[in-house]
């Protein structure tokens, strides 16, 4: 820390503060009345004020606990330890408003520190390394407590450059959050397209497109050597490999992924073993978007079973190709 310019300072938030307060601790009752933040609201520079819940509205202990512009708010409690000690700043409110007894309030003295730098400063690496060191575990829930908040270490300009450093960080974090809202629109882009290009090369309007070509419409079973086959399910053991249900890939079926099975009760095993040129079908899954997805089983040489949780479809190939399928 010696390399800091010579006008500032190696300080700790405690020095910096009016006020540190947790919140209220009071069950929300009702639907509708005075709005207090669920702990989910805050997150790393961001506070959600419309992510509430409500208590009466004469609740009695409100006036201590409402917020104002430029309150500073700490995760006090969570289930995830990356997000205790999280810190947002409130902005404009038009209402009142009042905060849990898992966040924790801090009021700044403007004179010294500004609440928008302070709120970076506060989610830095360093800060953020200081409170890995203070969390503590009770009751199922990681927390920190005000005297930790208190104590974190923080590097302190003087007020005019506090400005200008917390003017450029919100000019970078908005490009940084324009960023991250096409990264997020990514994944539907490629999904919408991914299924535009499957739906136009095997439409029939194909037809119009390939002069002289044969097609025909079938039903799946028509092209098929055998019936769909579900597989066997069967404990741990140390006999021939099953596959795993994580084994199905978007880039065909993994056949490393696999567990060694029991099979001393099956009389017939053959019947579970999956060759090249085999499509599984994922018969259920605890994901929705999973379910019914297939993979193709390809360079299998050893002896593999495939478990109940897919359905084995063996097509024809002198009817339907494998990678066509």
């Amino acid at each position: 820390m010696s390399e800091l310019p010579d006008t500032w300072a190696m300080t700790k938030l405690g020095e910096l503060v009016t006020e540190v307060r947790n919140g209220i601790s009071a069950k929300p009752s009702s639907d509708d009345g005075l709005p207090i933040l669920r702990i989910s609201a805050v997150r790393p520079l961001k506070l959600d004020t419309s992510d509430v819940r409500y208590l009466p509205l004469d609740f009695v202990d409100s006036p201590t606990y409402q917020l104002a512009p430029d309150d500073l708010l700490f995760t006090r409690y969570n289930g995830n330890r990356d997000l205790v000690g999280a810190c947002a700043r409130v902005g404009q409110i038009s209402h009142a408003l009042v905060y849990p007894d898992k966040l924790i309030r801090v009021r700044l003295d403007r004179t010294v520190a500004l609440p928008r730098y302070i709120e970076k400063a506060a989610n830095s690496h360093t800060a953020r390394t200081y409170l890995d060191q203070k969390l503590k575990t009770s009751a199922g829930q990681i927390g920190v407590s005000g005297a930790d908040i208190k104590g974190m270490p923080l590097a302190l300009p003087p007020l005019p450059e506090q400005h200008r450093i917390a003017d450029q960080l919100d000019t970078l974090l908005a490009r940084v959050n324009a960023c991250n809202d096409h990264l997020d629109a990514i994944p539907g882009i490629l999904k919408r397209f991914r299924q535009a290009v499957l739906n136009a090369c095997v439409a029939p309007d194909l037809l119009e497109a390939t002069p002289g070509a044969s097609f025909r419409v079938v039903r799946l079973l028509e092209v098929l050597v055998g019936p769909l086959r579900n597989g066997k399910s069967v404990r741990d053991g140390t006999g021939m490999p099953v596959l795993r249900l994580t084994s199905l890939k978007s880039s065909g079926i993994d056949l490393k992924e696999t567990k060694a099975g029991d099979w001393s009760n099956v009389s017939d095993i053959k019947r579970f073993l999956i060759q090249d040129g085999d499509y599984l079908v994922s018969r259920g899954n605890g994901s929705k978007e999973l379910v019914g997805r297939g993979g193709l089983v390809s360079k299998c040489s050893d002896e593999i079973a495939f478990p109940d949780t897919m359905i084995r479809v063996r097509p024809d190939p002198a009817e339907l190709l494998p990678d066509y399928l």
